[in-house]
């Protein structure tokens, strides 16, 4: 199996010496009959599944360079709206994840813009505000507050219900259960915005939430994780603060809570994406463009830094998840030169062998975390044995899964706790860490 981890050129010293450590210990564990509680406090502690994650460099985008755009994914594809660039337009465009090809689409029908938001909801994609491109003074831009559905059925857009509040670029959305949030952001005159929305498409209709937390903010990083949405960093309208808190909100509450701020201080115009069970923060500008992709555990609450973005350095480029992959790619460099490549990252390390075209996949639990009676599902387990134990080593649950072609098993419910999942077969053995919550 392809094994791959960036830093530098060069493999990782500290995720080799954890899987080092961690098959030793195994081994040596079961060679001396040692307790297995040992080995399990030593699990929790990093995340199993970052020990094989890799970065694959998929088809360039076939358009011109660009930075400042926008997109959301929709099942396997991911729909893609270009922002600044060379040639100015409307141009819109679908990559699928499965194929690597990109195709065009029916064109955006509103004004040209960059620093747009977007989410995807009940099947549809959702696009609007955003900035015009021609201002130098970012106070006397246009700043716009409509919002547009695009129908992938049909390929068709239309017109939705506007932000009833300042049209603002830069912001921060995401779905949540079937719902677009959309807060902070940059409003010309109205100056940094804090204000935070919901959009319900059923009802083409927006409601005001709780404000953002923080001090008003613009080019700010975002995204929803587990029913919860996550919100932090980014600046003031002209960069002289920035920021590194992180905020996390709960729409059954309609309240904030203060997570740990992000370890690599202020920062601006990253993005922020679910991929496996955590959220990653990557690229963005510090006090230049930055290659960092750091890791962020809700489970924890706390930051840990990965491996950089093999493309090099990138700020306002594109950032999504599809499954638990994420893709990057467009965006500026140190530079400020715009670029078109783009990347899958797997944190599961599932690899594809392009001479045989054959998926080598690592089985896997999600949701991963997930709330008491849930329905929960194991991936790639056929013909595997499944083992949950607890943090004290005590054996809770055993199945045999047979190879029937299923691809996700039904898992039976669980009490809420902490669980060290171990998936058995002939010639493998992989750990995953699984968490309910109540």
């Amino acid at each position: 199996m392809h094994f791959s981890v960036f830093s530098n050129g060069n493999l990782s010293f500290d995720v080799i010496s954890k899987t080092v450590l961690l098959i030793f210990l195994y081994s040596f564990m079961r060679l001396k009959n040692i307790e297995i509680k040992i080995l399990l406090t030593f699990l929790i502690t990093f995340p199993i599944n970052a020990l094989n994650a890799q970065w694959a460099q998929k088809a360039s985008f076939p358009w011109q360079e660009f930075t400042d755009g926008s997109a959301f994914s929709i099942g396997s594809t991911i729909y893609l709206l270009p922002g600044a660039n060379p040639v100015n337009g409307n141009s819109f465009w679908a990559y699928n994840t499965l194929t690597n090809v990109w195709s065009q689409r029916a064109a955006f029908p509103g004004n040209v813009r960059e620093g747009g938001i977007s989410f995807s909801a009940g099947g549809k994609g959702y696009f609007g505000m955003g900035a015009t491109l021609t201002a130098t003074i970012p106070q006397t831009a246009v700043f716009f507050n409509d919002l547009w559905e695009y129908d992938p059925t049909s390929d068709t857009w239309s017109a939705k219900a506007s932000l009833p509040a300042s049209g603002r670029g830069a912001a921060v959305a995401f779905e949540l259960n079937g719902q677009g949030y959309v807060g902070t952001g940059f409003g010309g005159p109205s100056g940094s915005l804090s204000d935070f929305w919901r959009y319900d498409p059923v009802t083409d209709s927006w409601q005001q939430k709780a404000f953002f937390p923080g001090p008003p903010r613009t080019m700010a990083s975002g995204t929803g994780f587990n029913g919860n949405g996550f919100v932090g960093m980014g600046a003031n309208y002209n960069q002289s603060t920035v920021y590194s808190d992180f905020y996390m909100y709960l729409p059954s509450t309609n309240t904030w809570s203060t997570l740990t701020s992000f370890n690599g201080g202020g920062i601006y115009s990253a993005r922020l994406v679910v991929a496996g069970n955590a959220l990653y923060l990557t690229g963005g500008f510090i006090t230049s463009p930055s290659s960092n992709i750091s890791v962020f555990d809700p489970l924890s609450n706390s930051w840990t830094t990965q491996s950089p973005f093999p493309g090099g350095f990138r700020t306002n480029h594109i950032a999504i998840s599809v499954g638990n992959k994420m893709f990057m790619g467009m965006g500026a460099d140190q530079g400020n030169f715009y670029q078109k490549d783009w990347w899958e990252f797997n944190p599961l390390g599932l690899s594809v062998n392009e001479d045989k075209d054959v998926i080598e996949k690592v089985p896997f639990i999600s949701p991963n975390p997930s709330a008491k009676d849930r329905r929960v599902f194991c991936h790639t387990c056929n013909g595997k044995t499944v083992t949950f134990t607890d943090l004290n080593g005590r054996l809770i649950h055993s199945l045999d899964l047979k190879s029937d072609g299923t691809d996700a098993h039904l898992l039976p419910q669980l009490s809420p706790g902490i669980y060290i999942v171990n998936f058995k077969a002939e010639a493998t053995n992989t750990f995953q860490k699984f968490v309910i919550t109540e």
